[in-house]
């Protein structure tokens, strides 16, 4: 009896540790450089989707035990853009009660940061669903009017196509009871996603969005550039499609003085300079 017991108990351990690898989870954000939030995946066919500590998404792809693809987080498109953005390279381990590996800023040629991370138990949800994931619809785009988010809050998303970069530039304004301002950023999957900064007149944040369906977006906004000490007050977004018919006057009709604005303004200042020199 005993025998049979102990077999018993060994075969259950070697099923658990041969496991098949499961990258739909929660875990935790705790590495070095991390934001101490949480880490939500879900698996689609061979793709993985998620969210990070609110500040951002990663999309990849997944063979076997390990996942592969890149990463990107709220932040100010006129300060660091190669912090903007990067890829990963991580693998589960044999029990996934975890996983271990590296993520680099911009392209690869950077230092590797180790990336290594647990499942969390309940009531951390072991299969996520697709609103804490955000996965994508990738027929859809964040570009036209959309009215929701906290506070409520007219919204006007357009792009421009940057000739040999792989993100298009996105650009908007939006409105509501408390302020008004102007939005800049990028889109690295032909508008099925944004990540960038709001501005008002005496405030600026890290800011993105997912398409998750034809007519809905969601994301969250923060109140500065996103950091472990301001994990708390990220504020989700969620904006419904009024109208994917949107103009360049209404997606600039409230900027701010932001550093695209500020260049604007200052080719128009030696422009008039200019022309005043030759009249007088």
């Amino acid at each position: 009896m005993k025998a049979v017991f102990l077999a018993l108990v060994i075969g259950l351990v070697a099923l658990y540790a041969n496991a098949a690898p499961d990258w739909n989870g929660s875990w935790s954000e705790e590495s070095p450089g991390r934001l101490g939030g949480v880490l939500y995946t879900c698996i689609r066919g061979n793709r993985i989707h998620g969210v990070f500590s609110k500040a951002g998404w990663l999309s990849g792809n997944v063979v076997g035990v390990r996942a592969t693809g890149n990463w990107y987080i709220a932040g100010d498109p006129f300060d660091d853009r190669d912090r903007m953005y990067g890829s990963f390279d991580i693998s589960i381990l044999d029990d996934n009660s975890g996983f271990r590996g590296e993520y680099f800023f911009g392209d690869r040629e950077g230092r590797a940061h180790p990336w290594a991370e647990s499942r969390l138990p309940a009531p951390f949800p072991a299969c996520p669903d697709d609103t804490l994931c955000l996965t994508p619809n990738p027929s859809a785009t964040v570009f036209g009017h959309w009215f929701g988010g906290d506070p409520a809050t007219d919204l006007f998303l357009c792009h421009e196509f940057e000739i040999g970069k792989e993100s298009s530039r996105v650009f908007g304004s939006f409105t509501n009871p408390d302020f008004a301002g102007s939005v800049e950023g990028f889109s690295p999957d032909d508008g099925v996603s944004f990540h960038g900064f709001y501005y008002t007149e005496d405030r600026a944040g890290g800011f993105w969005l997912r398409t998750i369906s034809d007519s809905w977006i969601r994301g969250f906004r923060w109140p500065a550039l996103p950091t472990r000490a301001l994990h708390s007050e990220a504020k989700e977004q969620i904006f419904k499609l009024k109208t994917q018919k949107v103009s360049n006057f209404q997606c600039n009709s409230n900027e701010v003085f932001t550093p695209s604005s500020a260049s604007t303004v200052s080719v128009g200042a030696v422009l008039v300079i200019a022309v005043l020199s030759l009249l007088f």
